[in-house]
């Protein structure tokens, strides 16, 4: 796999959402780097990364195989999204890797699947759903967001725009071709709603500090999933981020740093 890795101290490993690549970290990255070792990878099927996309299982196998041939355990595991599923993977089947979990917006029980995300692992209506979303969210919403003070829209639009764009990214979020991102994508739906209820029945086996965060008007991963995770969890801690939606390493940037080098900081 493909790694960003700077900066000295202890170590944090950082895995990105779907679809993503390491460098979605890089707010974040550049405020803890100063005080943590930080190791990045573009999980399998994104970004510069030659292995092929797979499951949420699969994915943490391949990630423990790699930390050991870099000589690292007894991190602090930092997952997003569909990252913060495979996070979840490598400490319960790799205990001794994981010092610590901080989890944003992670998807991890039965409850952070819905009926979209079942409906994306369709035939056919999947692959088309799933287009028209990854081409809206990296590539006409970022565009819009950049360039709304040029762009005349009706004031009832501007204002509804002004609040999606609010939770929306200003640059790609990822960096392969669509069709090979989409690819990635259906491989990865398809593999975590087959998985989830496993990743669910696994996590009494966790037994590090969890630190799970949401933000209030986040729709991708609801802050009721957020926190019965937590719940689930035997150290589990739920915070929640007022005004914050899904992506929150873009939004709140240094909320997610302090906890971040506060996990990594503790004993």
């Amino acid at each position: 796999m493909y790694w960003i890795e700077e900066g000295n101290g202890p170590a944090v490993l950082l895995l990105h959402g779907q679809p993503g690549h390491g460098e979605n970290f890089r707010p974040v990255i550049n405020h803890i780097k100063n005080h943590s070792a930080v190791f990045a990878p573009d999980r399998p099927g994104y970004g510069r990364s030659k292995e092929p996309a797979a499951g949420v299982f699969y994915c943490a196998r391949i990630l423990a195989k790699e930390l050991r041939d870099k000589g690292l355990d007894e991190l602090t595991v930092v997952g997003h999204s569909y990252g913060g599923a495979v996070a979840l993977a490598l400490a319960e089947s790799n205990p001794e890797l994981v010092r610590n979990l901080v989890l944003l917006a992670p998807a991890g029980t039965r409850s952070s699947i819905d009926d979209l995300d079942r409906l994306l692992t369709l035939k056919y209506i999947g692959e088309l759903v799933a287009l028209g979303g990854l081409l809206t969210i990296d590539y006409f919403l970022p565009w819009l967001k950049r360039n709304l003070e040029d762009t005349w829209l009706p004031t009832f639009a501007e204002k509804k725009l002004k609040y999606l764009l609010r939770h929306t990214s200003s640059h790609n979020v990822s960096t392969r071709p669509i069709i090979r991102t989409l690819s990635t994508f259906m491989i990865e739906q398809r593999a975590i709603v087959a998985e989830i209820g496993a990743l669910e029945s696994s996590l009494h086996k966790i037994k590090v500090p969890v630190q799970v965060v949401s933000g209030s008007q986040d729709d991708v991963v609801k802050p009721e999933a957020s926190k019965e995770l937590s719940e689930l969890l035997k150290y589990g801690r739920f915070e929640l981020i007022e005004g914050a939606g899904h992506l929150l390493l873009s939004e709140s940037t240094l909320r997610v740093a302090d906890y971040i080098l506060s996990a990594s900081r503790s004993n």
